[in-house]
């Protein structure tokens, strides 16, 4: 397994995504345990750092914005992986009083940093694993800090199929992928990207850079092999 550099293998287990049964059930048994030790590595070959205050004002600008241009309309917003909860504190401070957040960790040392410090009136956090999460849906706005890069191509899919299904016809989906040679080890990802990006910057000010995305989905323009599986997961 091809390692990640030093700097971000160092920083330890900030982001973990766990093999559900659900999709065990769809590999073989050898395949299953590839995938499983994979995952459980993850802190050694998919690890980030803190993200930086200059990563983050980026990616909440548009939350602001939007609250800004329609502040008569309440919001649903799902955070997927948020470590120590250095997007959870400005997503919170952007919003109002009848905005709602949901937070999903599946650290369970992570979940309980965000749980005590977050979690109550319109804020909740979730200890699962993102593949398994049933939330009521129909979000406006989905910030992930999960490590796609250091996912198998099929978790990857399968997490974006997530997001879509949770998702309103008209969300952002805004999330951050370290500066890399190939930033898509998805294909899906890539055809989303492509399809559906509004606005993409690289946050030089982050250790290490990062690359900023921000796309806003249409329902009648996804991947194709995407349509079924919306329709499957409604």
């Amino acid at each position: 397994m091809e390692k990640l550099p030093a700097a971000a293998a160092a920083a330890g287990d900030q982001q973990r995504i766990a093999l559900p049964a659900a999709l065990a059930r769809s590999y073989n048994a050898s395949r299953v345990r590839t995938i499983v030790h994979f995952l459980r590595e993850l802190r050694n070959t998919g690890a980030v750092a803190p993200s930086s205050r200059h990563l983050v004002a980026a990616a909440v600008s548009q939350l602001k914005s939007h609250v800004s241009a329609h502040p008569e309309r309440p919001l649903k917003i799902l955070e997927l992986g948020p470590g120590t909860g250095v997007f959870t504190k400005e997503i919170i401070a952007a919003m109002r009083p009848q905005d709602r957040l949901d937070v999903v960790e599946l650290s369970e040392r992570f979940f309980s940093i965000v749980h005590s410090r977050f979690h109550g009136g319109n804020v909740r956090v979730f200890h699962m694993d993102v593949l398994q999460y049933e939330g009521a849906g129909g979000y406006d706005f989905i910030f992930s800090s999960i490590p796609y890069e250091a996912l198998p191509a099929e978790i990857s899919t399968a997490i974006w199929r997530k997001k879509q299904a949770l998702a309103r016809a008209d969300a952002h989906i805004i999330y951050y992928k370290y500066v890399n040679p190939t930033p898509f080890r998805s294909s899906y990802e890539r055809e989303m990207v492509r399809r559906h990006l509004v606005g993409r910057r690289i946050i030089w000010r982050n250790m290490p850079p990062a690359r900023l995305f921000t796309l806003r989905l249409d329902r009648f323009n996804l991947p194709a092999t995407s349509r079924t599986a919306l329709a499957q997961m409604a």
